[in-house]
């Protein structure tokens, strides 16, 4: 599978899991640290690398001209 495929899959599940974290917490403190933060951030993390693979050449192209 090429990386940015790779990517991809795993902020889905990223994503799956910050949802899940979110709305399974029993206990929902509004000054506590939630662990959905976590995952969500390395989900945002994750897509913005796999975009940047997936547009690599067309940030080279728009750079030579």
């Amino acid at each position: 599978m090429e990386t940015h495929r790779l990517l991809t899959l795993l902020g889905v599940v990223l994503l799956i899991a910050t949802i899940a974290i979110f709305y399974l917490d029993e206990e929902k403190p509004q000054d506590e640290f939630s662990f959905a933060y976590v995952t969500g951030i390395s989900m945002i993390v994750v897509f913005l690398a796999s975009l940047a693979i997936v547009n690599k050449g067309k940030f080279k192209e728009k750079s030579k001209n």
